[in-house]
């Protein structure tokens, strides 16, 4: 017998197709194009960094059809209807400031901004723009996040008093911001999703270690 429910996630192919414009082709920008291309029918329109070369090398990765030396020229871009901000967390409400400025909507990598204040800016720009600004929460659309929640949601699994997550970094930690705020926005989004309120209490500690080559 199945005793999980039946999915409720939204199918990624179908809808509108927006015109994505990213700032800062890293890393994470690159796997968010892959994974953009390869599962949704969104598509990447254009890239913007300081650097032309990088810009240029990443649009031919990906078969985006126009590169730009600086983000205020990609922002600018009449063809872009969203900016995705895969920047260092320092540059997030910059960043996202100058995309809302320019009407566009923006999506950004967690954690939204570097501190509460900046991010409450980010929010009430846009939301006094009509436009939306979101964080890259990615998990509150997992299905099995979301069969956990519709099990709650039923009274199948009881009541929720303690939460304890581990969570194993293979990426490169950033040592100048806490670790609640770097890798646990995550987490943190999942309890909000699963379970609709905001937690009593927090805590995270955390361990770097260097592979030996």
């Amino acid at each position: 017998m199945n005793y999980f429910p039946a999915s409720t996630a939204t199918p990624l192919r179908g809808g509108p197709t927006l015109r994505w414009g990213v700032l800062a082709p890293g890393r994470i920008a690159a796997d968010f194009v892959q994974t953009l291309h390869a599962n949704s029918d969104q598509r990447m329109h254009a890239v913007g960094s300081r650097s032309l070369d990088r810009s240029t090398a990443f649009a031919a990765r990906f078969g985006i059809e126009r590169a730009y030396d600086s983000y205020e020229r990609l922002v600018a871009d009449p063809g872009v209807d969203i900016v995705y901000v895969a920047a260092p967390h320092s540059e997030h409400r910059v960043l996202a400031l100058l995309a809302i400025a320019a009407g566009k909507h923006v999506l950004i990598e967690k954690p939204i901004a570097a501190s509460t204040r900046e991010a409450v800016e980010i929010a009430e720009t846009a939301a006094r723009l009509g436009l939306i600004a979101m964080v890259g929460h990615t998990f509150q659309f997992n299905p099995a996040v979301n069969a956990v929640r519709d099990l709650l949601l039923q009274h199948e699994l009881g009541q929720v008093y303690y939460i304890s997550g581990t969570r194993v970094n293979l990426g490169l930690f950033q040592p100048d911001i806490n670790v609640l705020w770097d890798l646990a926005p995550h987490d943190i989004s999942i309890l909000l999703h699963v379970l609709g309120v905001d937690p009593v209490w927090a805590s995270a500690t955390g361990e770097s270690y260097v592979q030996k080559e």
